[in-house]
């Protein structure tokens, strides 16, 4: 939890206070509790977390347990995160701080259709049509600029990306 800010913490505290009964969480509260501090938690993975952390067995877990499990999490999707913001950076050549211009992501996901003929590649077909990839990117385009932070990208891939 030494990752935690103050704020942080005083923050999951009143959350945690609100979702649960005589100071503890069942799974289902736990499972909202992440939710509603913004984590998005595939339910095997919020299950297998919760198993870990009730440790007395008795199908709920308490602040101090849950704190613990939540600086984890944290901890565990950042690494992802830096890891994915790298491969970013080689698969788009970006610098830091940098856009990506969703014309590379289109023409990026547009090639994983096509086989690779020379078969340097082994790869699946993406499931993704043309029309669908280019309403994807398009939903990508918040503000009409073209582009989208690599941050926000990587935001968006881990929303999606069951990894």
């Amino acid at each position: 939890t030494d990752d935690l800010t103050e704020e942080e913490i005083t923050r999951c505290q009143h959350i945690f206070d609100k979702k649960a009964i005589d100071g503890r969480l069942d799974l289902k509260g736990f499972k909202l509790v992440f939710r509603v501090l913004g984590e998005i938690v595939a339910s095997e993975e919020a299950e297998l977390m919760f198993d870990t952390g009730d440790r007395d067995d008795d199908n709920t877990i308490d602040f101090d347990e849950f704190l613990r499990l939540y600086s984890k999490y944290r901890q565990q999707e950042q690494a992802r995160k830096e890891a994915i913001l790298d491969s970013v950076d080689k698969l788009f050549l970006c610098g830091p701080g940098d856009f990506i211009e969703l014309r590379k992501v289109q023409q990026l996901l547009l090639k994983l259709q096509q086989p690779d003929l020379d078969a340097r590649l082994v790869r699946e077909k993406s499931d993704l049509g043309v029309d669908e990839v280019k309403r994807l990117v398009k939903s990508l385009d918040i503000n009409g600029s073209g582009c989208i932070s690599k941050q926000e990208f990587v935001n968006i891939l881990c929303e999606h990306l069951d990894i």
